[in-house]
């Protein structure tokens, strides 16, 4: 059964005219037995790109989405690990996660940045803050961080990051396709 915040949150994003027009929902569940629900819809523009968010069910956090033209699954446990980590330390916009996954790395990715969503073209008509009810629960825009990306980060923060976003014109749905670690 879905929750109502669950449907307003697919809603918005079905409204958004990005995806197909349906979404799948499905059951992630951790190596600890930690169960999150998550929806993936195929992107209108390609079908080969996946929109995939969490939903947060009744419970109160954020809300993670992103587009990937990668792994799906690879990319259902990152949004489950930021799920989770969002529950026990409160990430926000502009944290960076480092990720120390062998699958990651072998796609030349150290990491995720959180961006508010209207930095993508296509979730520019998203809310920073979903609001239902009582509740406010923020959306966070997951984009996959290369190791350029990440040391990047390292040298010159948030700022120098998204400067050098904008210089290399980064790709926001890649997540390391046809990279592969040499």
């Amino acid at each position: 059964m879905v929750s109502k915040l669950d449907s307003k949150l697919i809603d918005m994003v079905l409204s958004l005219g990005v995806s197909e027009g349906e979404c799948e929902i499905v059951v992630f569940e951790d190596h600890a037995g930690n169960r999150q629900r998550q929806a993936i819809s195929v992107a209108k523009q390609d079908p080969s790109i996946r929109i995939v968010f969490t939903l947060p069910g009744r419970r109160e956090g954020a809300v993670f989405i992103t587009a990937t033209d990668g792994d799906v699954l690879l990319t259902r446990k990152v949004l489950a690990h930021l799920e989770t980590a969002s529950r026990d330390y409160g990430l926000q916009v502009g944290n960076v996660v480092q990720l120390r996954d062998p699958e990651l790395a072998a796609r030349c990715i150290d990491g995720v940045v959180l961006l508010p969503p209207d930095v993508s073209n296509l979730f520019s008509e998203l809310p920073s803050v979903l609001k239902i009810d009582d509740q406010r629960l923020p959306i966070h825009l997951v984009v996959f961080l290369t190791r350029e990306d990440h040391a990047r980060w390292i040298e010159s923060g948030h700022d120098g990051l998204m400067d050098y976003f904008s210089e290399i014109d980064k790709d926001l749905i890649s997540l390391g396709v046809g990279r592969m670690a040499e």
